[in-house]
């Protein structure tokens, strides 16, 4: 769950086949290294776009994008390091036992952002750890800094010093529950007859896969 009380859910298998569901009709796909924004229309027709096209489409990116096609200098992606205190307390969050930790983000020793962040070792979260890790990665890329920041710098650093995956990130994003089942291989496929939309074309490309 997000600050804005918001519910966004992650499917994953491994760190290949993730699916981040916004609602029923909305959702972000990662597939062979590429992510897809996939979604409804009003007549019931799957509509796909190939979300590198975001980025390609002026050199400001998404930003460009929303600024009317303008092309302001894409910043650089900054330095982040991420420092970890224990405070010895422990929380339960969605049937899972963590670590309360006090997480600094530096970039050049200077802090840039505190918060508690409560991290848990056990395999399952360390899944959805590295499934939050690989659609975020990419969308930071294809979006700009302000998606790949401090936050994805944390949870990389957690995982590499072996503190596992996040339960809570103060009180911008909770785990709500976790649950493991059998899912159709069509969870992370493109719906069959989508309609594939490319920036600057004309639509009419469907799905041929």
């Amino acid at each position: 769950m997000l600050k804005d009380g918001n519910t966004t859910t992650v499917v994953t298998r491994d760190s290949q086949h993730v699916r981040m569901n916004v609602s029923p009709t909305d959702y972000m796909l990662l597939q062979k290294g590429t992510v897809y924004s996939v979604s409804k229309d009003d007549d019931g027709k799957w509509m796909v776009m190939d979300m590198s096209q975001m980025k390609a489409f002026t050199s400001g990116g998404l930003a460009g994008l929303m600024a009317g096609g303008a092309a302001p200098k894409v910043p650089q992606k900054k330095n982040y390091t991420a420092r970890y205190e224990k405070t010895g307390k422990k929380e339960q969050i969605a049937g899972y036992s963590g670590e309360v930790y006090n997480v600094k983000v530096m970039e050049g020793g200077k802090i840039v952002s505190q918060n508690e962040m409560v991290l848990c070792s056990h395999d399952d979260l360390k899944k959805v750890n590295d499934a939050w890790e690989a659609i975020g990665s990419k969308m930071g890329t294809l979006m700009g800094e302000k998606t790949d920041g401090s936050l994805e710098k944390a949870l990389k650093e957690a995982k590499t010093a072996g503190y596992g995956g996040m339960l809570r990130y103060g009180d911008e994003m909770k785990l709500e529950s976790l649950k493991k089942q059998s899912l159709d291989n069509s969870t992370y496929q493109i719906p069959p007859g989508a309609e594939i939309v490319k920036l600057g074309a004309m639509p009419g490309m469907t799905e041929e896969d």
